[in-house]
């Protein structure tokens, strides 16, 4: 069985909560909002934004995940800060949560460039 974990499930992300479904994935849906629409598509859904990294680990270490894993968001980018915690606690190839940030980080980013185009 083909499993994805999906952060956020509001209107933007219905398109590809509904071609997962016609895919056949097994869909662990986390969304802060209890009544997204998302979550009439999901096979669980947990009430959860997806910044709390935290408890959604806790939340996917009682989960039998069985087969192929994937992991998703079409939600802010900053979602991918919880994904890489995600990817690294079930050996997902995914970038690392530092990098992440790190490109998150306005300050941190254009720091690093302006040292770049220096030279």
């Amino acid at each position: 069985m083909r499993t994805v974990i999906i952060l956020g499930g509001n209107t933007d992300q219905l398109p590809y909560l509904l071609e997962l479904k016609k895919q056949k994935f097994r869909i662990i849906l986390f969304d802060m909002n209890a009544d997204c629409v998302g979550k009439y598509l999901s096979d669980q859904f947990y009430c959860c934004g997806y910044d709390n990294t935290t408890k959604i680990l806790e939340i996917l270490e009682n989960i039998k995940i069985q087969g192929e894993l994937f992991i998703f968001t079409a939600s802010s980018q900053f979602a991918n800060v919880t994904l890489a915690e995600i990817a690294k606690k079930f050996k997902i190839k995914f970038p690392v949560t530092e990098i992440i940030k790190k490109c998150l980080n306005k300050n941190y980013y254009v720091s690093y460039l302006s040292c770049i185009w220096k030279g």
